[in-house]
């Protein structure tokens, strides 16, 4: 799978920030992760849209990340790990900033 280019990525921004985040099977660690986002002292994190990429996740990962969606701008996406899911990611991403995050300690 290639990637677009610089020059194919639309520069119409929605968000300042895109957090991109790859995962499998991360439901014990991404309630704490999304909560920590949440409660972060950025002006603009309303207007931050959080992208997980998921890569098959086989436990409840998917649902709990979409539970979070009344509170925090989050999507799910499929992706692959963790290169893949952060390439993907940042490949989604329509903002001037992407910073990748993760769930492992």
């Amino acid at each position: 799978m290639s990637l677009p280019s610089m020059s194919s990525i639309s520069t119409n921004t929605t968000s300042e920030l895109t957090i991109v985040i790859p995962a499998k099977n991360e439901a014990k660690l991404i309630p704490r992760l999304l909560t920590s986002l949440m409660n972060q002292d950025y002006s603009r994190m309303s207007s931050t849209k959080v992208l997980v990429a998921d890569a098959n996740s086989t436990d409840c990962t998917r649902e709990i990340v979409l539970s979070f969606r009344d509170r925090l701008n989050v999507s799910v996406i499929r992706g692959g790990m963790p290169s893949v899911g952060r390439n993907l990611g940042a490949a989604h991403a329509e903002s001037t900033y992407v910073l990748f995050s993760r769930c492992r300690h």
